[in-house]
């Protein structure tokens, strides 16, 4: 995912969300280019890891070129252009009782509980989503 600072995205996925720093690499050259589509791009790249891996999240701070398009602010999680990356927890209060003392933006007003009649359809029984400090949707959920 795109960010603005390593800096901060590192702050709230490793602080808040548990996440641990795997990697970190500066990407530049004709691989980059080709890769992103852009010319004569640079791009520190961070790997977080959650407790249990794989999959993980991948920060891409663009050094060059500059002027990106930052997330709209009042975009909402019905808007054809919505993305969320879901996270699965274990205990989804005390991750949300962490994202409320770090400040985050909340979508839902807070944990939502899933009927039972749409749980095994979803596969999970509690949610919440937050954004993260560049604006991307993150989805909690507690199987």
């Amino acid at each position: 995912m795109t960010v603005d600072s390593t800096e901060n995205s590192t702050l709230f996925y490793r602080d808040v969300l548990g996440f641990e720093v795997a990697g970190v690499t500066f990407n530049t050259g004709t691989t980059q280019e080709v890769l992103d589509g852009l010319f004569n791009d640079t791009c520190l790249v961070s790997a977080m890891m959650p407790g249990s891996a794989p999959p993980h999240v991948e920060f891409l701070e663009y050094k060059t070129p500059p002027g990106g398009r930052p997330n709209l602010a009042d975009s909402k999680a019905n808007d054809f252009w919505h993305w969320q990356t879901t996270l699965v927890t274990k205990d989804i209060q005390a991750v949300t009782d962490r994202l409320r003392g770090a400040g985050a933006k909340f979508v839902t007003p807070g944990v939502v509980t899933i009927s039972r009649e749409h749980q095994a359809q979803l596969g999970f029984k509690k949610a919440v989503m937050v954004r993260d400090p560049d604006g991307h949707a993150i989805r909690l959920v507690e199987e």
